[in-house]
Formats: C-alpha cells, structure tokens, sequence
C-alpha cells in the first residue's frame, strides 16, 4: 500500500527467502510484483536496532551472511513479528463443554 503512494520501501527479511512457508513459486511471484511495485528487499538481515531521532530512524541490520553492520535511515518503520495463535481461550472453552 504505501508503495502505491510512491513510499520509497525496504522490506528486511531474516530469512534467505521471502515468505518461507509458503511454495516457492508463490513467494517468487509475490517478490517479483512487489519489485515490480520499487520495494528493495534485503534478505538474511537481522535487525539489531532501531533508533529514532526528530524526525527520522536508523535502522541497524547485520546481513547474516557476512556478518556485516549495515545502517538504514527511514522517515518510518513498520514492524511485522508475525503471529502467534491465542488458542488458550478457544482450549477451555472445549473443556468446559464436556
């Protein structure tokens, strides 16, 4: 969304592919169009840091590989962690039922 507001983005992946639950195919297609869309992707990058000032952040990743310090300034970071289910109330629910 914020690329089809002409938002420079950089997605920072610790992994050495993009969404790696998911076939291969899939996720090579969805970084292509998103490439296609002027995201950056900087793959096996592990955030160290993230440092805010007036108005900008830098952020600090270790490109896993190398093992190399790499600062990023950004006006704005989101941050996704992924998920995690919240099952233990769906859990005692099922037990209170029998």
């Amino acid at each position: 969304m914020f690329a089809s507001f002409d938002s420079k983005m950089t997605i920072l992946e610790s992994y050495p592919e993009l969404i790696i639950r998911e076939n291969r195919d899939i996720a090579a297609s969805v970084k292509e169009i998103l490439r296609k869309k002027g995201i950056e992707f900087r793959m096996n990058a592990k955030v160290q840091s993230i440092n805010y000032t007036n108005k900008t952040s830098v952020t600090q990743i270790i490109d896993l590989p190398s093992g190399q310090i790499v600062e990023l300034e950004s006006e704005a970071v989101l941050l996704a962690t992924g998920r995690k289910p919240n099952t233990e109330q769906l859990r005692r629910f099922i037990e209170s039922c029998y």
